[in-house]
């Protein structure tokens, strides 16, 4: 008798095998955790967003007339929701996206962080709102309500998102 001691070849392409069909069915869920990760920021964050302006409109009534984009990326720049709602946020600071990409809601270099939009009546009074972001999975409600009359919405071209929109609305204000 032999005393050699070892794994055979067939016992070796056994564990192999095995090894690969493991790997094929667990690397593409790891790999897409990142990405669930920002989008959940993404959705906590909207959620920051929509409180704050709860809040706004708690303390004022109503959103002003100075307001003048009805859909627009987020930011603090005069006649937008964001220079409104920024002192209501963590640090006096507008959110940024965790991934900011330029061009994620077809305005060029100049929105790489959420979106909003503004529902309003023929006399320029706002009837609800909604804050946006685009996502990297397909993740959430990913269709704009139909009932938000919004149409900008629906034209939005997203150039380096992968995933869909995800759209946290308010209506009946």
């Amino acid at each position: 008798m032999s005393n050699k001691k070892g794994f055979t070849l067939i016992e070796l392409l056994i564990v192999i095998v095995i090894i690969g069909i493991l790997s094929v069915a667990v690397v593409p869920r790891v790999l897409d955790y990142p990405k669930k990760a920002r989008d959940a920021s993404r959705k906590q964050t909207l959620t920051a967003l929509q409180t704050s302006m709860a809040s706004y409109l708690i303390d004022s009534s109503s959103v002003p007339g100075a307001i003048t984009a009805v859909n627009a990326c987020l930011n603090d720049g005069s006649g937008n929701l964001g220079s409104l709602l920024k002192n209501r946020l963590p640090n006096s600071a507008l959110p940024i996206d965790p991934k900011a990409e330029i061009n994620k809601y077809g305005q060029g270099a100049g929105c790489p962080n959420y979106y909003y939009v503004l529902d309003k009546d023929a006399n320029g009074v706002v009837k609800g709102y909604g804050f946006m972001a685009a996502m990297e999975t397909n993740s959430g409600n990913v269709a704009p309500a139909s009932n938000f009359n919004v149409a900008a919405i629906l034209n939005l071209n997203p150039i380096s998102t992968t995933g869909t929109y995800y759209l946290l609305k308010q209506t009946g204000l």
